[in-house]
């Protein structure tokens, strides 16, 4: 049969990640108990009925949000708010502007956006094991990004000893005549939930 996909098209719909089968098959004790009991994600599902709460009492709509809005980078209001949060809770060196900042449907969506805009295809990323396993598909599937995988072994993945992990890893992969482009810092870290500090916790308020 005939396919109207294009050749890139195919290719991706042949990399479909393998965490989407086990959401089409989420255990229920009622409607799927025979289903998969899903592990492999970060959810925080003890929040689920305070935020259903909140959203239905608060959102508002107004005639602005039915329209184009602010244009395709997120609204202004919205942008003003995550400048206001980052530069009172990680005071940067350079304040941040709502020009500075780009919404996205998602982090893994960030993730691809930034992959496909600051990376030639076969340029890689050093990435700390364990990690987020669609990290992978993120990357690779459409910007050609691979990933470099770092062992820490029971190093603290956001301590300074795990500098010298980095810079291994780094210097091996140069040996082999990979290019490395950039290091990818999960904070917190998905899937262990460590919170990468600011300053060193026996410092901080």
């Amino acid at each position: 049969m005939e396919s109207y996909l294009s050749v890139r098209g195919e290719a991706f719909a042949r990399k479909k990640p393998t965490f989407l089968g086990v959401l089409e098959n989420a255990w229920d004790p009622l409607l799927n108990p025979e289903g998969i009991v899903n592990l492999g994600l970060a959810e925080n599902t003890l929040m689920h009925t305070e935020m259903k709460e909140f959203m239905n009492s608060e959102i508002q709509v107004d005639s602005h949000s039915l329209t184009y809005g602010d244009g395709f980078s997120g609204s202004r209001k919205l942008k003003e708010a995550i400048c206001h949060f980052l530069n009172k809770n990680f005071s940067p060196h350079t304040a941040l502007l709502p020009s500075h900042i780009t919404v996205t449907s998602g982090v893994s969506n960030a993730l691809e956006c930034s992959a496909w805009a600051l990376f030639d295809q076969g340029e890689h990323l050093l990435v700390g094991r364990p990690y987020f396993n669609a990290f992978r598909s993120t990357f690779s599937d459409r910007a050609g990004v691979g990933l470099l995988e770092v062992e820490f072994d029971k190093i603290d993945p956001f301590g300074l000893a795990a500098i010298e992990k980095h810079e291994e890893a780094l210097l091996a992969a140069r040996e082999r005549g990979v290019r490395v482009k950039a290091l990818l810092l999960c904070s917190p870290h998905n899937p262990l939930g460590l919170l990468l500090h600011p300053t060193p916790p026996a410092m901080a308020s």
